[in-house]
Parts: structure tokens; sequence; C-alpha cells
């Protein structure tokens, strides 16, 4: 009896030995809109679990061909969501069945291993209006070195995964689901070795991460401050433009003062500028339309000279032109005062050669002072005297008979 309690015991104590805290933290990549702004992107995903493989069985209808479930080895999950250590949302492992599916070298995915564990958790938001349920966490191994047998025996070192992701579940009253997703960068036991070369890791990290919330904190410093000076010398030119602005009324004012106060005659003598001024842009006016009636009539005139022109180069210039000049009369000279004494003379025949006729060229033709107005006349003129031919009358000598009797009764 002695033997088989102090057995008893060792085992239990072995057991209580064999349980192993186990660590895991991750960045949030997606959170469901319904959840914001109690959870954010970027925040961290941390927490804990206590593993004892002794006391993993495996669950009933899910063994299959390298594939399965253990449970009821995993116990006393909390996990926190933070942001610089500064805590947003916190759970508790809840009752229900807590553990992990398993899967070694999958066909289906060309050989892979994966690893599915799943936690009950319980915790509300700040705002109260969600609920965490589940807490998932997958580990792979493309290369399907991470289970070595089957049902997978975890060492104390823990698992050679190459990726791994989480996602929260969380519930409201009516039942809905919401999810938070992100990468998880650590799971594995907790010891001293590991501890201090993850941590250093998650530091490198953080600091990484600082450094780029820093240099985003600082450009936008950079921008407010440019804001600020747009907006000071926008400031400044508005108390300019208001400045301007009284300076103007105030010299408004003035002239206005100064209208009222003037001398009524001045104005008046203004007024009457004004209305000469009036008057003469009137004038004006009507000089500048009288202009415009002369310069069209000078244009039609312009016009009718260039036509008689034309109608003068089409006459011919061969024939002569003929002027008839008035006829000289021929006087016979008288001898002695009285008719008595001149009774003799008055049988004597004078004769007088008639006066050539002169011939004019067209250049001789003086144009007159209105060469516009009189070339149609003179024209006609020339026509004649280039059709009229009298040239038996040019030879032609003419005789005057003497009256008788005395000169008084001539």
């Amino acid at each position: 009896m002695i033997l088989v309690v102090l057995a008893g015991i060792s085992t239990t104590a072995y057991a209580q030995d064999a349980s192993q805290r186990w660590i895991f933290e991750g960045t949030i990549s997606n959170v469901d809109p319904a959840l914001t702004p109690d959870l954010q992107n970027g925040w961290i995903l941390s927490g804990s679990f206590s593993l004892n493989r002794l006391e993993l069985e495996p669950e009933p209808g899910f063994e299959g061909e390298g594939k399965g479930r253990l449970a009821s080895g995993v116990k006393r999950a909390e996990i926190s969501i933070d942001l610089y250590h500064k805590v947003y949302f916190e759970a508790m492992q809840a009752e229900g069945l807590a553990g992990y599916d398993y899967h070694n070298d999958d066909p289906e995915s060309e050989g892979r291993d994966l690893m599915a564990w799943f936690f009950p958790v319980q915790g509300q938001v700040q705002s109260g209006k969600w609920t965490s349920r589940w807490l998932q966490v997958w580990l792979i191994d493309p290369s399907g070195k991470m289970l070595g047998e089957v049902p997978p025996v975890i060492g104390l070192t823990g698992l050679e995964w190459k990726s791994a992701w989480f996602r929260l579940t969380f519930e409201d009253e009516q039942g809905n689901a919401v999810y938070v997703d992100g990468g998880m960068e650590m799971f594995c036991p907790e010891s001293d070795e590991l501890d201090e070369t993850q941590w250093r890791g998650i530091a490198a990290e953080l600091s990484e991460e600082l450094l780029k919330r820093d240099g985003t904190i600082l450009s936008l410093r950079e921008e407010l401050a440019a804001a600020k000076d747009r907006n000071d010398s926008l400031r400044k030119m508005v108390d300019l433009l208001v400045q301007e602005r009284t300076h103007l009324q105030e010299e408004i004012t003035l002239l206005k003062e100064q209208a009222s106060a003037g001398d009524p005659e001045v104005q008046q003598r203004i007024d009457e500028l004004m209305a000469d001024k009036s008057l003469l842009t009137l004038e004006i006016d009507e000089l500048n339309e009288r202009n415009a009636a002369l310069a069209e009539s000078l244009a039609r005139s312009e016009q009718s000279r260039m036509e008689l022109l034309s109608k003068l180069e089409d006459v011919p210039d061969t024939q002569p032109v003929f002027v008839e000049l008035p006829k000289a009369e021929l006087e016979v000279e008288e001898r002695g005062e009285d008719g008595a004494d001149n009774d003799d003379a008055d049988s004597d025949i004078v004769t007088e050669p008639e006066p050539e006729p002169e011939v004019v060229s067209d250049a001789d033709i003086d144009p007159g002072p209105d060469p516009d107005l009189e070339l149609g006349e003179k024209l006609e003129k020339t026509v004649e005297l280039e059709v009229k031919e009298e040239p038996a009358k040019a030879n032609k000598t003419r005789y005057r008979m003497r009256k008788p009797g005395p000169r008084k009764f001539r």
C-alpha cells in the first residue's frame, strides 16, 4: 500500500513537472470595421498558456491518414492586446476544449505540415459591444519537417515552423461574429535562453517601428509648422487689407466732407464746364459725321474721275484738234478828215489774209480749276473740235466794202 501511494505521488509530481509554459506574440494586420476604434491595425497581440504533454489525449472522430486532434493538455491561456505596452484588451481561457489539430505531410498541399492550435478565451472590448470567443493559431512548414511522427511529439524546445498567423473571433449578443487577423512572430516554450534571443528580436522590431513612427511624427510636425507659417502670412495679409480698407474709408469720408464744404461757385463753374464739354462732344460728333459724308463724296468723285480718264484714254489721238478763233475784220484806212475828201478812197478794196487756225493738242487744253466737274464738258468740246473740219475757210480771204458817204454817217 505504501509503495502504491508513493508511486501515485511520484506520478502526480512528474505530471506537474511535465507542464511547460509557452508564449506567443503577433501583430494585428486586419481588423473588422465593427471593432474600431476599440482595436486597430498595428497593435500587438501577446499571450501565454501551459502545455502538459502527458495530459494530451486524442479526440475521437478526427483521426485520419497523417492527421488528428489532441486536447485536454492546454490550460491557463491568457491573451492581451496592447500598443507600447499600454493594454487595450485582455482575455482569459474559458470553459471548452483546448488543444491542436495536426496534419503531417498533407498530400493536397504538396506535403506540408500543419498544426492548428485553438483556445477558448473570453474578454470584452472597452466599448462592451463585443466578447472574444476563440483564439486560433496556425503553424506551417512547407517542407514537411515540423512533424516527425503521428501523433506528433512536441519537444521541450518547441516546433520548427516556417510561417504562422492567428485569428481572434468576437461575437455580440445576437451571435454575430467578427474577426481580428494578423501574423504571428513568436510561438514557443518559455525558457531563459530562448527568452533572451526572442526578446532581443522583439526589441529590435519594436525599435524599428518606433523609428518609423518618430519619422512620421517629425514629418507631421514639419507640415504643421509650414501650415502655421502659411496661416500667419495669410493673417498678416488680411490685417494689411483691413488697414487699407480702413484708410480708404477715411479718405472717402474726408472727400465727402470736403465736397460738402466746397465753394458753390466752383461747383457751378464745374457744372458749366461739364455742360460745355457735353456740347463740344455733340459738335465733334456732328463734324465727324460730316467728315465721313465728305470722305464718301470724295471717294465717289475719285471714282468718277477714274472712269472719265479711262474714257479719255480710249479716244484716238491721230487727228489734230482745231479750235475756231474769232475772225479779224478788215478795215480800210481813210484818208482825209471828212467824207468829201475820201470819196475816192471808198472805192478802194483792202484785203487782209485770214489768220491760220491754231492747232491745239490735248496737252494745251486747260483742265480748269475743277477737273472732276468740268472734265466731261471739255471732253465733248475736244471731240467736236476733232470732228469739225473747215479747210476751205482756213485759207479764205474776206473782203469788206467801204460804205459811201461821210464817216459820221457810216
